[in-house]
């Protein structure tokens, strides 16, 4: 049960649906989509839809390196398509070419972020696959992330919780996709890149509603502040509950998309 809080986060319009109402469209939105793929009829219309998708997904994730002053345009443009490259390959490593599934083609387990963050950060992170060894905080803030000799044990705990057996409904699944979101962003284990790793992961963790890979902030003109506000919440404040709003507006979102650029029945 959510509370009005989460129902009716500060960013959703009055008139806007709770949030809880999303989630039969979601599931609609989603046995619609199946259906329109599995017909053949449909096959060119829904790899433009993918070609599509699969950029507006290394949008989201393709920040803009940090270059020096004295590097000219060429190696600017050569670091840019690097990046540009790391992200296709990351995406095909975890979800296949085809874009469009419900199972993974990797092991949901401890070992994959090191496994993405080489994968994101290669030619362009220091210490890819390598976790921090010193203490860090974000930027402008006293807050403190876990330190780093705890930082193989937390996230061994966190995808043993994540993968445990249990029989959860939809909504525990977002719960449970949102904390471990929020643990995973507090471990922090990497120098840089822990935020493009994170949202890969639940991405993954998310497939089986959102069919394809889900673009959290990038699907909605001007979503990075609050994307950025919610986990501020959830870190200083220990409330992830605006975090879990945020991502299931995300999934309706990215389905919604989907339904009406490919025209599909619902």
């Amino acid at each position: 049960m959510m509370s009005s809080f989460e129902e009716k986060p500060y960013w959703r319009p009055h008139y806007a649906d709770d949030i809880s109402t999303l989630l039969p469209t979601i599931k609609k939105y989603n046995k619609a989509i199946r259906k329109f793929a599995a017909d053949p009829v449909n096959g060119e219309d829904l790899q433009a839809f993918m070609d599509y998708h699969r950029q507006e997904f290394i949008n989201e994730y393709n920040r803009r390196p940090k270059f020096f002053a004295a590097e000219v345009e060429d190696d600017i443009a050569y670091k840019t398509r690097i990046q540009h490259r790391n992200l296709k390959d990351a995406i095909e490593y975890v979800f296949g070419d085809t874009l469009f599934s419900d199972k993974l083609r990797v092991n949901f387990d401890s070992k994959l972020p090191k496994t993405l963050h080489s994968l994101i950060g290669k030619e362009l992170f220091p210490d890819t696959g390598i976790y921090r060894s010193s203490n860090t905080n974000p930027k402008g803030y006293k807050f403190l992330y876990l330190h780093p000799n705890e930082i193989p044990n937390w996230l061994e705990n966190v995808f043993a919780d994540i993968n445990t057996p249990i029989g959860l409904g939809v909504e525990d699944w977002y719960d449970k996709a949102t904390e471990f979101f929020d643990r995973f962003l507090y471990a922090h284990p990497f120098v840089n890149g822990n935020g493009r790793v994170a949202r890969f992961l639940v991405s993954a963790l998310l497939i089986h509603h959102t069919i394809v890979p889900v673009c959290l902030f990038s699907w909605k003109p001007d979503s990075n502040p609050i994307y950025l506000h919610v986990l501020q919440e959830a870190h200083e404040f220990g409330n992830n509950r605006l975090l879990k709003s945020f991502i299931i507006e995300a999934v309706h979102g990215n389905l919604e998309k989907c339904v009406q650029m490919l025209d599909v029945p619902v």
